[in-house]
C-alpha cells in the first residue's frame, strides 16, 4: 500500500462526513422522508447485491441507476444519506453472502464516503438548476412576447 493512500481515504472520508454534516441539517425529517429514505436504501442493496457478469472476470451492478434516482427525487442530505448507507450494506452483504468479495477492510468505509459525495453533490446541483429553472420561467420572465408563458413554474422541491 502506498504512503498517500490512507491520507487519500482520511481526506475523502474527513469530506463525506463534513458534507454528509452539511446536508444533513437541513432536512426535514417526517415520516414520508424516512419511507422514501427505507425505499430507496432497500433499491440501493438490492441493485448492488446481484451484480452482473460483463466479462469473464468482470461484473457490474446497476445500483448507480438507482442512485441518480435519488439525486433527482431526494432532498441533498437524504440522497446523500441513503446513497451511503445502501453502499455500505451491500458491500458488507458481498462479503458475507453469495460473492465473497475479499477486499481490504478500508474499501467499505471508502466506497460508502465516496458515494455519499458524488450523490450528495450531484444532488445538490441539480437542485440548483431546478431553481433557477423555476425562477427563470416564472410568469413575467420571458424574453419576448412570442415566446410561451409558464404560469406555474414546475419546481422539484417545495
Amino acid at each position: 500500500m502506498s504512503k498517500l493512500l490512507p491520507t487519500y481515504i482520511a481526506v475523502v472520508c474527513i469530506g463525506s462526513v463534513a458534507l454528509l454534516a452539511y446536508l444533513v441539517t437541513g432536512v426535514e425529517w417526517q415520516l414520508s422522508t424516512l419511507g422514501k429514505m427505507g425505499l430507496f436504501l432497500l433499491l440501493i442493496v438490492a441493485a448492488g447485491s446481484f451484480p452482473l457478469p460483463v466479462a469473464p472476470t468482470t461484473k457490474a451492478d446497476v445500483s448507480t441507476a438507482v442512485l441518480f434516482g435519488a439525486v433527482l427525487l431526494l432532498d441533498p442530505g437524504v440522497a446523500a444519506l441513503t446513497g451511503a448507507m445502501g453502499i455500505a450494506v451491500y458491500n458488507v452483504l458481498l462479503r458475507y453472502h453469495g460473492e465473497r468479495m475479499r477486499w481490504p477492510w478500508y474499501q467499505y468505509p471508502f466506497n460508502a464516503a465516496v458515494t455519499a459525495l458524488y450523490v450528495g453533490l450531484a444532488s445538490l446541483q441539480f437542485q440548483a438548476m431546478a431553481e433557477f429553472f423555476c425562477q427563470s420561467m416564472a410568469v413575467g420572465s420571458r424574453r419576448d412576447d412570442s415566446a410561451p408563458a409558464y404560469p406555474q413554474a414546475p419546481c422539484m422541491r417545495g
